[in-house]
């Protein structure tokens, strides 16, 4: 699992969640650090999803959230991963074709991917690491993002 921050020159910048192949593209923003500053905001809510069996009993118009749907098919649970925001609502995967025995079974796959996601290295677009300066401090250390440059040593 890895994000990788883009930034196309006379375009924008956006964000990519990718598991070997893209689950999730986050919209254009104007400059970088505006595109960081979403994905902070998708980190912090990836924390803690919303978990719901039915995403149709929502009004998502003005939420921006992070849902798990745990579905039942016969005697089996799944899930499936939905960001909401802006009134917009994508299906980030799908886990429902798994067949797991209790819903806590689904229920822990679900927090192990959330944990992929929040553990993922940021990456820029030649999938080299951002470096810590570009988040807040709080940010930063609660991820784990240093920065390698000798200067940052002199710099808080």
């Amino acid at each position: 699992m890895k994000i990788n921050v883009y930034f196309e020159k006379n375009r924008g910048s956006y964000w990519v969640l990718s598991n070997g192949s893209p689950l999730f593209q986050s919209q254009l923003f104007e400059t970088r650090p505006k595109a960081i500053d979403d994905l902070k905001k998708f980190l912090t809510l990836i924390k803690a999803p919303a978990l719901i069996d039915s995403i149709g009993s929502l009004n998502l118009e003005e939420l921006q959230l992070v849902i798990y749907v745990f579905k039942k098919h016969d005697s089996c649970w799944g899930w499936e991963l939905v960001f909401s925001s802006n009134g917009k609502t994508t299906k980030i995967t799908d886990n429902s074709n798994n067949s797991f025995e209790s819903s806590e079974q689904a229920l822990q796959s679900a927090r192990y991917f959330c944990n992929a996601i929040v553990s993922a290295p940021i990456l820029d677009q030649a999938d080299v690491l951002i470096p810590g300066l570009h988040f807040s401090k709080s940010f930063a250390e609660e991820h784990q993002i240093g920065d390698n440059h000798p200067s940052s040593k002199w710099i808080n």
